[in-house]
């Protein structure tokens, strides 16, 4: 694997990445505009729980900069659609980069980008919802790496399993909005019908946001973190088992 095309094909990508303005609106603007909106109803549902001193930010900094990670799958992956319809896909591989430096190259300007969305989102939540975190909320980067790792290999996963832009689409947006009801982005995991709760472990989000429940509202360290980032590894290696099953390089993907 070569460095140097690895790193030509990754600024290829961050050209596509960065040609489209409206991810800073979805992925920064919005989630703060939800934040505002529904973090009065978060703070009564936490001190209900018990944690008197909350705000409500302790729910919907995490809750909502996790589901919007997630709105990353659509994004990448319309990108690969989009080289197939330019016609570009087709000359990758007609160059001396394989398969996995064309990957690497498209997928590491993404992980960049959604790790600098976590960042943002979470020192605007501080500055603008007063969040305030009782454990080291440094320690929630241990749960942030794998996080990204698993929206990126459950992304090449989809693009391999559809044919079509609209269908990537769909399967992502369906995935997303699953993961973030069930994972306990929109609302606590302890608020939930009984049948949510046994099926939400199945989720990453879930795992993400336990682990940020247990830093930020129970003071907890990386003691407490450890176990949700390695069954996000153990996500992120299942998403990558079917993105080797399912995805080929010369498979053609339809646009419209």
């Amino acid at each position: 694997m070569s460095l140097e095309r690895t790193l030509v094909m990754a600024q290829h990508n961050i050209r596509l990445l960065l040609g489209d303005p409206g991810p800073a609106v979805i992925f920064i603007l919005t989630p703060l505009l939800v934040m505002a909106i529904l973090r009065d109803t978060a703070e009564v549902v936490l001190v209900q729980e018990g944690f008197a001193g909350a705000n409500g930010a302790e729910q919907v900094v995490p809750g909502f900069t996790v589901m919007f990670s997630f709105f990353w799958v659509a994004f990448v992956g319309r990108t690969f659609f989009v080289e197939h319809g330019w016609g570009t896909w087709e000359r990758l591989q007609s160059t001396s980069a394989t398969g996995v430096e064309v990957l690497a190259g498209k997928l590491l300007p993404a992980f960049v980008a959604i790790a600098f969305q976590m960042v943002l989102l979470f020192v605007l939540g501080a500055l603008l919802f007063d969040l305030d975190s009782a454990g080291p909320i440094l320690a929630l980067a241990l749960v942030a790496v794998p996080l990204i790792g698993a929206v990126l290999a459950f992304t090449v996963a989809v693009v391999g399993v559809v044919a079509s832009l609209q269908q990537m689409e769909a399967v992502a947006n369906l995935v997303m909005m699953l993961f973030a009801a069930l994972g306990g982005a929109l609302t606590p995991v302890f608020v939930l019908p009984t049948w949510a709760q046994e099926i939400s472990p199945a989720t990453p989000s879930y795992w993400a946001l336990k682990a940020s429940n247990e830093v930020i509202l129970e003071g907890e360290g990386l003691s407490a973190v450890w176990g949700p980032a390695a069954v996000l590894v153990l996500f992120t290696a299942a998403f990558l088992l079917l993105a080797v099953a399912a995805f080929r390089m010369a498979d053609t993907k339809a646009v419209a």
